[in-house]
């Protein structure tokens, strides 16, 4: 993943414990900021700093 923080004139890796690279949506917090989701294919993520770092928020009994 990437983030640009200038309209698309710099880009940097937003990816440190994304461990499922399969997105499917990412949705940032209209009500907090820097609070992003991503839906991947077989886990949920959280990031609290804008996609700087990220943790599994996957429900137990979720996997297969």
């Amino acid at each position: 993943m990437l983030v640009s923080e200038d309209g698309g004139a710099h880009w940097r890796a937003a990816n440190e414990g994304l461990a499922d690279l399969d997105m499917h949506q990412i949705q940032p917090s209209a009500k907090h900021q820097g609070v992003v989701i991503a839906a991947c294919g077989e886990a949920g993520f959280r990031s609290d700093d804008r996609g700087a770092h990220w943790r599994d928020v996957t429900p137990a009994g979720h996997r297969t």
